[in-house]
């Protein structure tokens, strides 16, 4: 089982979801939420003010002592932390690329992005995840960030006492959600928003995958501070218009009308919101549907919505696809000894009982092995017994015997007309146009020996030398005989090839050489027209 702790550190409060994971189960097991903002919240914490310490060192305390304490009621002591940098400092992009590049994408992109991000070419950092390939193209997410505030951040979280293994960034964390929320899984597309007190990070969601993802830079309190009101001139104007121009820039690539604008984040207790939402962008609006921990929580529908942020940190490190992580590379968590030495019971009860599945599978193969060969042995001793004349359990005395024919006398010959017929066959190269004219086979008497005499009609001098050749390579012919070569009709050649028949373990001396003119015996003749 794993843990994983999703961890949004906000201006308002810092917020905790476990997610506890065994093989292909996923529990949402708590929600912790630790107020930072408010009179209170300090003393709350045991932290107090100090008239000595400089300015903002105290509400640095107090977010301190909120993440610990909030680490401490999630329980999270060896869970993965997954936090996210603010959206603010990073350029979030959409970048569509032909598809064939996809295994150079790590290569091509810092050429892609150089002139549309506003940083430093050589201080910037680039990570993707993949949206979708079709119609040839390649889609992705493309994040750049400054190296100096990746940097920055993760010394800001240590200091807090967090040291997070994934690092995601803005409103792009927000793609874990559908692992936890089928209705954001669908066709879509939907417009999702997370609202923060000055801040709203808006995301185009299709089929599960973060189409677009922008933050903007006004929230809950200016909603409020404009009286609920998306009309010209509010102090919400600045996110009405965001929103309207998030929708254009998703039409204008070629994406469907949203179906409608899930909200979650602040302010959700208040009817007013889901409606400010409807009126700025013409959806209809609904709050994201947050299930439950198990064991209830007690939390009501609200509550959960604010725990969005965290709970999609957590959500996005359970599945295996691709999504914006900054601790790759140079920033790649180093500590990981910790987790090795708190699993290593498991660990060791996984090797214990790897080593000892293989350990009885070798023993149970050997043995149904062992018995197999038995029984082969058995059976060949009896089959060699009645074919070859010799009982022998040695495939390599029964082999001997098949090839020196047996201890019994074998009346047929041991290359025999069809034997020779075969080799004349598939000596003759792929690829020639061969018409056969005659086939002659004559085998003699002794059970060794014999000629061979084949007339046909090919295209040219070069393709009768290859099947000359090529019947040169046969080991049972001897002595090849070119005979002329005479015109045919559509300009081809008639050509013939003798040959004596004799395999090199039938050899048998014959004083005075062989007499063509008197072989006799079993013959096999075969004439024929046809094309190769």
């Amino acid at each position: 089982m794993a843990n994983i702790l999703g961890l949004e550190i906000a201006p308002d409060a810092v917020r905790a979801a476990l997610i506890k994971t065994a093989l292909r189960k996923t529990q949402i097991a708590r929600f912790v939420e630790v107020p930072v903002g408010g009179p209170g919240a300090g003393d709350a914490l045991g932290v107090h003010p100090d008239d000595t310490e400089e300015p903002g060192a105290y509400e640095a305390r107090v977010v301190q002592a909120a993440v610990r304490e909030a680490l401490r009621q999630a329980g999270a002591a060896g869970a993965s932390i997954v936090a996210a940098l603010p959206g603010e400092e990073a350029s979030i992009r959409r970048v569509e690329l032909p598809a064939v590049v996809a295994k150079k994408l790590d290569e091509l992109l810092p050429l892609e992005m150089e002139a549309l991000v506003p940083f430093d070419a050589e201080q910037t950092f680039l990570e993707h995840q993949p949206i979708e390939t079709a119609d040839g193209k390649l889609r992705v997410l493309v994040v750049a960030v400054p190296r100096d505030r990746i940097r920055g951040h993760l010394e800001h979280l240590a200091g807090l006492g967090a040291d997070p293994q994934v690092l995601a960034v803005g409103a792009a964390a927000l793609d874990g959600l559908p692992a936890v929320v089928p209705a954001l899984a669908a066709e879509g597309p939907f417009l999702v928003v997370h609202l923060g007190l000055r801040r709203a990070d808006v995301v185009v969601m299709r089929r599960g995958q973060i189409e677009l993802a922008r933050t903007v830079s006004a929230g809950i309190a200016d909603i409020a501070d404009g009286g609920f009101s998306a009309a010209a001139g509010s102090t919400a104007e600045r996110l009405s218009r965001d929103l309207r121009q998030t929708v254009a820039s998703w039409r204008m690539q070629g994406g469907a009308a949203p179906l409608a604008v899930h909200v979650s984040g602040l302010g959700l207790e208040d009817p007013r919101t889901l409606g400010w939402f409807a009126e700025a962008t013409g959806l209809p609006s609904e709050p994201v549907a947050v299930p439950d921990a198990t064991p209830s929580s007690g939390a009501d529908a609200p509550t959960r919505a604010r725990m969005v942020m965290a709970l999609s940190l957590a959500a996005r490190a359970t599945g295996r696809a691709r999504h914006i992580d900054l601790r790759r590379g140079e920033f790649a968590p180093r500590r990981t000894t910790g987790l090795v030495r708190q699993h290593a019971g498991l660990f060791a009860a996984c090797a214990l009982a790897l080593v000892g599945s293989f350990l009885y599978s070798t023993y149970a193969r050997f043995s149904v092995l062992d018995a197999r060969r038995e029984r082969l042995e058995v059976e060949l001793s009896r089959v060699s017994l009645a074919r070859l004349g010799e009982a022998t359990r040695s495939p390599t005395r029964a082999r001997t015997l098949l090839e020196g024919g047996g201890t019994r006398s074998d009346p047929l010959p041991r290359f025999s007309a069809y034997d020779a017929l075969a080799a004349i066959s598939g000596a003759i190269p792929e690829g020639i146009s061969h018409d056969v004219q005659r086939l002659h086979i004559d085998l003699g008497d002794d059970r060794s020996g014999g000629h061979f005499e084949l007339s046909g009609v090919v295209g040219t001098i070069e393709e009768r030398d290859r099947i000359a050749q090529a019947l040169g390579q046969v080991t049972c012919f001897r002595e090849l005989d070119l005979g002329p070569l005479t015109q045919a009709p559509n300009e081809r050649r008639s050509y013939r090839i003798e040959a004596d028949i004799q395999c090199p373990e039938d050899a048998v001396a014959e004083a005075g050489g062989r007499s063509r003119s008197g072989r006799s015996g079993r013959s096999r003749q075969a004439g024929q027209g046809g094309s190769r």
